[in-house]
């Protein structure tokens, strides 16, 4: 179905996101996801693997710990 990602509705995946308080939201989706200027208000960053990887290094390799 137009907008689902392997059968999940993206909106659906962002609520995911916010309900565990990620610290990064990792996706390849960048109609949706990556580059959304309507999602820079997020509590998290967006991108895809590599950003993560970059962040991680620009971090510290340390995610909250907040289970």
């Amino acid at each position: 179905a137009g907008g689902d990602i392997i059968g999940v509705d993206w909106r659906i995946e962002l609520a995911e996101a916010l309900a565990v308080d990620a610290d990064y939201f990792v996706s390849l989706d960048r109609e949706h996801f990556v580059g959304n200027p309507a999602l820079s208000n997020l509590p998290f960053p967006v991108g895809t693997p590599g950003d993560c990887l970059a962040w991680l290094r620009r971090s510290g390799g340390a995610f909250s710990a907040s289970a």
